[in-house]
């Protein structure tokens, strides 16, 4: 009997891929959406619930004193940023900044501060402890007066000790909650002189360096920190990093020549300048040298202030010292002094903000000019971007006052990078944003201005920068461009991250898994393939894909481009088929795929290649027999018999591209398959 029926041998060009795919949630049952509460802990959790909602969502993961994150439901994410800190982590939860004194039995601590910062209670309690310490992620800023402190009294947000008649020791936490600001005030020349008296015999009761009026910071850090006093006469604490952790600006010290200023006639009843914390303009003012002897920070006063005839009582001897924050404000000056006011408070409580603009009205006591800078600092998220991510940025400044109701304008300028010891000749670096209003109170034109500020974030973004400084300037040619501006400023940068590069690049149909180039490029016997690929956002969003197709030998020249195809969701496989007479037969083609969000659109992928090969093989040879076996079988002939194992050899017969050869016995409908060797031949055996 015969026991081969029937043989049946097809040659295969290319090779032979598994369809797979991904799907997105369509048609999936999507349970609803809790609305209520409009914060999630990071940005992927967030983006989702803004889009689901409609709504802003913040980012409470991202949450700092200074900084907040917020998703939009367009895709679009904003981060806010204050020159203050509004907030602060009590026991785990966030409370508004407050800075009121707690008093302890051990200690007086500000009750809710960006940085924890406790003070001396003064007397038997605060024997040897320090004057004042800061708290500054785990590490500590210790700092020691040279005197003995009484028990002091306690006024809101400072402590008043009483050291001798005449001579006071006042300190005041700093609006920004992040240290302190110890000023000594002598109230005339009695007071001076009983004050060098009382520094003398401390000194040589602790051997302390120093001589004269200076005063003698005894100071400790955290291990790990070192302690610096640069050029500028700054007290600066930095890590391993080099990254400054506290900070203390060049102490100066003023009289009180400058007097009352009110710039405002509206004003009827007029405070004085917190001389606690600032001079008044037309104060005499002195800076004081530093320096560190040990791991003592002497402060040496302006002796001469101290005793020529005409100096204006009392005076005050400043030295600062903080936790290093996220944002900085200085006034920068002519006429009175040329260095800066460093993080600069209200001129009065009549009279809050600082001017900026020429001063030369009688009540200015001085003729002066002044701009304001701040700096934002930690903005690692827009560094993190490119300018084109950059949608939209502006700064925002509360309008306190302005010299009349007459409509003068406000430029905002990005500067160049400001410190404490920038001064007049400071740069202004690119004109940003206008705003032409007067903001008066009695022309009820005062309040929050917001200048566009876009042109400076995408110079940023594009910088890798993270840190950017901005002033005002009003025109200083005439005191009717004088406004004042309170400290609290802010900024707020809308951003959209552009698309992912797509993802797992395959064909569909013919089913290829792999993105391949060079010779080892797949044969698909189409002209109309079907190609795909996983398209994400960053932000959540749909996303529109777009493919193109182009000769392997003219990549710059595509032959089909899909264009933008309907939005998807985020992290969906997107696939589009080419059209018919686009592509020939015996050509390899590259192709690729990026991703469109609605407003930008992402980076192309790489390239995968293909060849069409729409010529089948021509048919193999006829089975041939192979000898020397247990059974040979020739054509029209009946040998061998059950179990016994003959060879056949199929060629491809002149056909230089054929994979494989699948054949059958019996049953073609299920197909074996076997490759053919370097000579186009294959060896199958049947038993």
């Amino acid at each position: 009997m015969s026991v081969i029926a029937a043989a049946v041998v097809i040659a295969l060009v290319g090779s032979v891929g598994i369809w797979w795919a991904v799907t997105g949630v369509d048609g999936d049952k999507v349970d609803a959406v809790d609305c209520s509460t409009l914060e999630a802990d990071d940005f992927g959790a967030a983006n989702a619930l803004a889009i689901a909602c409609g709504e802003d969502v913040e980012v409470t993961g991202e949450r700092t004193p200074w900084q907040t994150s917020w998703a939009g439901p367009k895709g679009t994410s904003t981060l806010e940023a204050s020159a203050v800190p509004i907030r602060t982590r009590i026991d785990g939860e966030w409370v508004p900044i407050d800075p009121a004194l707690v008093v302890g039995d051990q200690s007086i601590d500000v009750a809710a501060p960006a940085y924890p910062i406790s003070l001396n209670p003064g007397g038997e309690a605060g024997a040897g402890r320090p004057l004042g310490t800061i708290e500054r992620d785990g590490h500590l800023f210790k700092v020691w007066f040279p005197l003995d402190l009484p028990v002091p009294v306690v006024e809101e947000s400072r402590v008043i000790y009483e050291l001798a008649p005449g001579v006071r020791l006042l300190v005041t936490i700093n609006v920004d909650t992040t240290g302190f600001i110890p000023v000594v005030e002598l109230a005339d020349p009695a007071a001076a002189g009983t004050f060098a008296a009382m520094l003398a015999e401390a000194r040589a009761a602790a051997a302390a360096p120093g001589s004269g009026y200076d005063l003698g910071f005894a100071v400790e850090v955290s291990e790990g920190l070192g302690i610096a006093v640069d050029e500028f006469a700054q007290l600066q604490v930095t890590n391993d990093a080099e990254e400054v952790q506290f900070f203390a600006p060049a102490p100066t010290m003023w009289d009180s020549a400058g007097g009352t200023v009110i710039y405002d006639p509206e004003v009827t009843e007029v405070a004085s300048t917190d001389r606690a914390i600032q001079p008044s303009d037309g104060d005499a003012i002195a800076t004081m040298n530093v320096a560190l002897a040990g791991s003592t920070v002497v402060v040496s006063p302006n002796a001469a202030m101290l005793t020529r005839p005409d100096t204006v009582w009392p005076v005050y001897i400043d030295p600062s010292f903080s936790g290093y924050g996220a944002a900085i404000r200085i006034a920068t000056r002519t006429g009175g002094y040329t260095s800066t006011l460093y993080q600069w408070t209200n001129i009065s409580s009549s009279s809050p903000g600082q001017g900026s603009g020429l001063c030369n009205d009688p009540s200015c006591n001085v003729t002066f000019k002044q701009r304001l800078i701040w700096r934002f600092d930690g903005l690692s998220t827009v560094a993190n971007l490119a300018g084109a991510d950059i949608q939209s940025a502006s700064f925002t400044v509360n309008g306190v006052h302005s010299y009349n109701c007459n409509a003068r304008t406000t430029a905002l300028w990005r500067t160049a990078d400001i410190s404490a010891s920038s001064n007049w000749s400071l740069g202004w670096l690119q004109a940003l944003g206008t705003r032409t209003e007067s903001q008066r109170p009695s022309c009820g034109t005062n309040g929050y201005r917001s200048f566009d500020a876009t042109a400076g974030f995408v110079w940023m973004a594009d910088a890798n920068a993270t840190t950017i400084s901005l002033g005002l300037y009003n025109e200083e040619s005439t005191m009717a461009n004088w406004k004042r501006f309170a400290y609290d400023a802010t900024i707020a940068v809308t951003y959209n991250r552009a698309p992912d590069v797509p993802s797992s690049l395959q064909l569909t149909s013919p089913s290829v898994t792999t993105c391949v180039t060079g010779t080892g490029r797949p044969a698909i016997a189409t002209t109309t393939p079907t190609v795909s690929a996983i398209v994400t956002d960053p932000d959540l969003t749909t996303v529109q894909a777009s493919f193109e197709v182009a000769p392997v030998t003219a990549l710059t020249a595509p032959v089909w481009s899909s264009g933008n195809l309907a939005a998807i969701t985020n992290n969906t496989r997107a696939s589009a088929a080419v059209p018919a007479a686009k592509l020939a037969n015996g050509t390899a083609y590259a192709w690729r795929a990026r991703g469109y969000d609605g407003s930008r659109y992402g980076a192309w992928s790489g390239w995968c290649e293909f060849t069409v090969d729409t010529s089948p093989p021509v048919t193999p040879t006829v089975v041939v027999s192979t000898v020397g076996v247990q059974a040979a079988y020739y054509s029209g002939h009946e040998y061998g018999g059950v179990g016994q194992q003959g060879k056949f050899t199929l060629s491809r017969a002149g056909s230089t591209d054929v994979t494989a050869f699948t054949y059958g016995f019996n049953n073609p409908a299920m197909p074996l398959t076997a490759t053919p060797d370097g000579s186009g031949n294959a060896i199958i055996t049947f038993t």
